[in-house]
């Protein structure tokens, strides 16, 4: 996905659960199952970071801390201050991947994407994107060729180097949610 894609699908989706998702997806390069799922017990405001633990392509679990972008700090910030439950995301936490995918399919589906705004060789059409793609893009905006070993890519960085470089990721203009208080 293109970054004007990504800030597009994050402006047509008016549901707090699925903006906190995309900006999961991309600022932290997660998994859609990881970022349903993530709790307010991962998210470290004083640290500054979202820590959880993924999984690899050969099954193993590793622990993955990740600093918050400003953006994805400010956005996480005003979530916390409504939440209600300890999901971040409570409307689709503990859905099956199955579930969110098809979730995900209808939000692209229903945003309106425009297919020629699609420039990536991956994808030919929106209906090809899918949440991955928020990551392959998070990974690219980091100098890294792809997702393959990207998890060791950004654990090998010094929290500095980390730092630096997720602040550097591009900040997205987000409409306002009336829910959240945004004016």
């Amino acid at each position: 996905m293109t970054i004007p894609q990504i800030e597009y699908l994050a402006n047509a989706t008016k549901v707090i659960d699925w903006r906190t998702t995309i900006i999961f997806g991309f600022y932290f390069a997660m998994d859609l199952i990881e970022a349903a799922n993530q709790t307010w017990d991962n998210i470290d405001f004083v640290a500054r970071t979202v820590s959880w633990v993924s999984h690899t392509r050969d099954g193993k679990l590793i622990q993955m801390t990740i600093p918050m972008h400003p953006l994805a700090e400010n956005h996480l910030t005003a979530v916390k201050r409504i939440a209600a439950t300890d999901a971040v995301t409570p409307s689709i936490h503990g859905m099956s991947d199955s579930a969110l995918r098809a979730h995900f399919r209808q939000l692209v589906e229903t945003s309106k994407l425009p297919s020629g705004s699609v420039k990536s060789r991956l994808n030919k059409t929106h209906f090809d994107l899918q949440f991955s793609s928020l990551k392959l893009s998070f990974a690219q905006e980091m100098g890294h060729p792809g997702l393959f070993r990207l998890s060791r890519f950004l654990r090998s960085m010094s929290a500095q180097e980390l730092e630096k470089k997720v602040a550097s990721l591009p900040h997205f203009k987000l409409t306002p949610l009336l829910l959240l208080g945004e004016s």
